[in-house]
């Protein structure tokens, strides 16, 4: 077979290819290719090119405007480093021969995948330029096309005025072994990345089934929860802004663990701000946390109950808050081990058989 080999960040396939093996590659970084739509045409009926991913990250391959790939206009096929897919052209439309069932990074390799209001959920990701627009599209998008090899995807959300909407993050990624899958906004000003959940039940980032997502230099507000971990599922955060609630901030359930492991602040109340609940754990590292507008949480600071474990090793600055400082019910633990107490301006007794321990 004749190899043609083409580097750079894209390329649109031709009918002089036909029966070619695409060398591509791209100085080590992305590439998003394009079977050519109606303009400037279709490829020829009966043209086959075989694509080989030769550089050592991800690229996409799409179709142009006017035909489809595989019955979708906007459908893509990832390849990673080494791999390799055939596509035929019936003169209108396009499918693909072969193609593995999903683009594996190299091994540790991050990747980061866009985010923007402005941007398609019908895209890749790839670039700025073929961002998502949506949060649950762009993971969606990663969880059933990427393996990650032990590596990373650093879910990358552009500043907007306007709010995201909210991600329920469900199951492990391929490959996930010692990697992360990171959301991450504006680390210098996180008030620029805004992501709101409308919808009563949800929240800004749900993890459950044993899914595990970090969070950074993101503003959160909600109907429900800001944060929630279910099921197994994992969430570390840092450097956010919690907003307004109309549940709780942070919310670790049914086996699920949520760590805070860099500061941030709180500007708005919420029923409680850590709320622990059958069998949930809650640590926070010897973290500061500042508060402004004196917030209130009715239903306690931290809230533990049905064998939940709420640990805190956290620092306290700002306005501090209204409510208890802590609660505690069915055999569950607030342990404070910083050496502050909780905001609040009320304090209560453990009930039935729960156990507090620190100021």
């Amino acid at each position: 077979m004749q190899i043609s080999t083409i580097s750079g960040a894209s390329t649109t396939y031709t009918d002089a290819q036909d029966g070619m093996l695409v060398s591509r590659s791209n100085s080590n970084a992305v590439m998003v290719d394009t079977l050519p739509g109606i303009s400037p045409g279709v490829l020829n009926a009966g043209t086959v090119i075989t694509v080989h991913n030769d550089g050592t990250t991800l690229m996409a391959i799409g179709v142009g405007s006017g035909a489809q790939l595989d019955g979708c206009a906007s459908g893509f096929v990832m390849l990673g480093p080494q791999q390799t897919a055939s596509f035929h052209s019936d003169g209108s439309n396009y499918r693909s021969l072969t193609k593995p069932d999903f683009a594996k990074l190299g091994y540790g390799q991050p990747i980061t995948i866009h985010i923007d209001q402005a941007g398609d959920d019908g895209s890749c990701g790839l670039t700025t330029g073929t961002a998502f627009k949506t949060l649950q599209a762009a993971w969606n998008f990663a969880a059933f096309n990427i393996h990650i090899n032990s590596g990373s995807i650093f879910f990358q959300l552009a500043d907007s005025a306007t709010e995201y909407e909210g991600v329920v993050c469900n199951g492990f990624h391929l490959g996930y072994g010692f990697g992360q899958v990171l959301f991450r906004g504006n680390l210098s000003d996180p008030s620029q990345v805004k992501v709101k959940n409308t919808i009563a039940g949800l929240a800004c980032f749900l993890a459950s089934n044993g899914a595990s997502i970090y969070v950074e230099g993101i503003s959160l507000e909600s109907v429900g929860n800001n944060l929630e971990a279910n099921w197994g599922a994992l969430i570390f955060f840092k450097n956010v802004i919690f907003k307004a609630s109309g549940n709780v901030h942070c919310q670790s359930i049914t086996n699920g663990y949520i760590e805070a492991n860099g500061d941030y602040s709180i500007e708005a109340g919420a029923q409680c701000h850590w709320s622990g609940g059958n069998g949930g754990m809650i640590h926070v590292g010897g973290i500061t946390i500042t508060l402004a507008n004196t917030p209130a949480f009715p239903s306690g600071f931290a809230n533990a109950s049905l064998n939940s474990r709420i640990f805190s090793l956290a620092s306290f600055a700002g306005t501090g808050a209204t409510g208890p400082r802590r609660l505690g019910q069915m055999n569950s633990v607030v342990y404070n081990a910083g050496l502050a107490a909780f905001p609040g301006n009320s304090t209560a007794a453990p009930g039935s058989g729960s156990q507090f321990a620190g100021p």
